[in-house]
């Protein structure tokens, strides 16, 4: 009896052990060497203006923003291209932003990190809780886009744009009428995703358990 129970349990250790994910299936991507451009041009040509990404032309933006950056990334199982061939398959994501300093005044700031469960499609769709949030506070109507590409299996560059026209209401007249400001940061971002176990997972090992708890129950009643 207790060979089968210490097998049984065994079993269930096994069985759970084969379908959750391993620790090297993770998906790790980290960003540095930030720099960009903010610019604002009251006629509505700041793309003109200031000579910025061709693709913004022509569509009257008061508003234009860039942000460059290179990264690293580990291209184990689950690739980023893999992430995105299933964009609806739920992942446990990791978010972290660190040496971040006040913009300002130079004052170091604390490490900001952020845990939570969510699909490809979901974690794109951050971009657009962003842009709505700004809206809130100053109507905006424009468009962004992100590009990147790779220079190896496991790097590559990276560019966030905007363009927009930006309703800054009663704060407008405090505007210069045209300016443009370059900046750069040593901040890190860093990216992970790795897989959710399966549902089938617990249900096995929950299965295992429950059959340990069967046997000892009935081990107890033959005694009794």
């Amino acid at each position: 009896m207790k060979k089968w129970l210490a097998g049984l349990a065994l079993m269930a250790l096994v069985l759970t052990a084969l379908t959750l994910p391993t620790t090297s299936q993770a998906f790790v991507l980290t960003a540095t060497d930030f720099d960009g451009v903010l610019a604002y041009e009251s006629s509505g040509q700041v793309v003109e203006t200031f000579g910025l990404d061709p693709s913004f032309a022509g569509m009257g933006f008061n508003t234009a923003a860039a942000v460059n950056f290179s990264f690293t990334y580990d291209p184990s199982s689950p690739s980023i291209h893999d992430i995105m061939a299933t964009p609806n398959t739920p992942y446990r994501w990791t978010i972290g932003l660190s040496n971040l300093h006040d913009p300002w005044y130079g004052m170091a700031l604390p490490d900001v990190s952020v845990t939570g469960t969510a699909s490809y499609n979901q974690l794109a769709g951050g971009a657009e809780h962003v842009w709505s949030s700004f809206n809130n506070h100053f109507p905006t109507e424009g468009c962004y886009f992100l590009d990147y590409s790779f220079t190896s299996p496991s790097s590559g560059f990276g560019t966030l744009a905007m363009a927009a026209n930006v309703d800054f209401g009663n704060h407008a007249g405090y505007l210069p009428d045209q300016w443009i400001t370059n900046f750069g940061s040593d901040a890190e971002l860093s990216l992970a995703a790795e897989p959710v176990p399966e549902p089938i997972s617990f249900i096995l090992f929950g299965a295992g358990l429950a059959g340990v708890g069967i046997a000892r129950r009935r081990r107890a009643a033959q005694k009794s």
